[in-house]
C-alpha cells in the first residue's frame, strides 16, 4: 500500500473540526501538522485533535520537507502569502471558500499553482450556496441596488448568531433592498421581536 499523502492545516477552528476527519476519511491523507498563529494555541489544537506537530508560523509549515499538502483554513484575507508559499515549496494545496479576497491576488495564486506543477484547488463554494444563488438572481432581475464591499470582524458576548433578511422594497420611488435582522440563540430561540 502507497504511503499516506502529509497534511499540513493552517487554521486549528475549522480546519480541525471539519477538515482533519475528512482528509483522514480519504485513506489516502494523514494530518500530521496544524499551524496557528499562536505557539499555545498551536499546541492545544495538536494535542486535542492527536495531531504529531504544531506549528506558529505559517510560512516556515508551508517549507516543512515532511508535509505534502497544505490546507490553508485562514480567513481569505490572510490566504494568500501562505497559499503562495506553499506552491513555492512544491506543497499540494486546499485554499476553500473564497480563497482570494479580490480578483488579482486570485489571479496571482492561479498562475503560481500552474507554475509549481503540483494540485492546487482554490476553491469557491460560497456562489453556490442558495442564499448567494438568489441574491445573485435578485441583482440580474435589478431588484436590488449595486452591491458594495464590505469587512467587518464580528464580536459576540453571548452565544447566538443574527439572522438577516434581504427583501426587495420600493421606498421614495427608488428600489432599495430592506434588511430586517433578528437576533437568534445558537438553539433558534429569536432573542428580539
Amino acid at each position: 500500500m502507497a504511503e499516506k499523502l502529509r497534511v499540513g492545516v493552517i487554521s486549528a477552528n475549522w480546519g480541525m473540526r471539519a477538515h482533519l476527519p475528512a482528509w483522514h476519511a480519504t485513506g489516502e491523507a494523514h494530518v500530521q501538522a496544524v499551524c496557528t498563529s499562536r505557539r499555545e494555541t498551536a499546541e492545544a489544537a495538536a494535542a486535542k485533535y492527536g495531531v504529531a506537530n504544531a506549528h506558529w508560523d505559517a510560512l516556515a509549515m508551508c517549507a516543512d520537507p515532511e508535509l505534502d499538502i497544505i490546507d490553508v483554513g485562514t480567513r481569505p484575507d490572510l490566504r494568500a502569502p501562505m497559499v503562495l508559499a506553499a506552491l513555492a515549496s512544491r506543497k499540494h494545496v486546499l485554499a476553500s471558500a473564497n480563497f482570494a479576497p479580490d480578483l488579482v491576488t486570485a489571479r496571482t495564486m492561479r498562475d503560481a499553482a500552474r507554475d509549481a506543477g503540483t494540485v492546487c484547488v482554490l476553491d469557491s463554494v460560497f456562489p453556490w450556496q442558495p442564499a448567494h444563488r438568489e441574491i445573485k438572481q435578485m441583482l440580474e432581475r435589478g431588484e436590488v441596488g449595486a452591491p458594495s464591499p464590505a469587512s467587518r470582524m464580528p464580536t459576540m458576548s453571548k452565544p447566538c448568531f443574527t439572522r438577516h433578511t434581504a427583501r426587495p422594497s420600493q421606498e421614495n420611488g427608488s428600489r432599495s433592498t430592506a434588511l430586517e435582522a433578528q437576533r437568534v440563540s445558537e438553539n433558534g430561540i429569536s432573542l428580539s421581536g
